[in-house]
């Protein structure tokens, strides 16, 4: 049963990551424990995650592989990121305030 357990997995594994759906592919390397296997595959998702800037993911691997270094400095990248992100949502409230109040407003380039 364990062979077909890991081929199960792998399909599912395969499947989201051919879907680019990173995050179902570490919600199902989660629920797994830690062999070579899953060890390769959380590489492997923590690799595709980094190419496509999907840092929490990447944060979740490297976590997972025991890599605290880089773990760490994910997490405060994506920390800044939510700094950023909420600087900018608040940048954008506060310009659409004055374009409503009658100031001279231009449009982004």
């Amino acid at each position: 049963t364990i062979s077909y357990t890991l081929d199960e997995g792998l399909i599912e594994f395969g499947t989201a990551i051919d879907d680019g759906d990173y995050p179902r592919a570490a919600a199902f390397l989660e629920s797994l424990e830690m062999s070579s296997e899953t060890e390769a595959m959380w590489k492997t998702l923590s690799k595709l995650s980094l190419e496509a800037q999907q840092l929490h993911i990447a944060e979740r691997c490297y976590a997972a592989l025991g890599d605290v270094a880089k773990a760490k400095y994910l997490q405060d990248v994506n920390k800044l990121a939510e700094k950023a992100l909420k600087s900018e949502e608040l940048n954008n409230i506060v310009g659409r305030q004055f374009c409503g109040h009658g100031f001279l407003c231009s449009a982004p380039n």
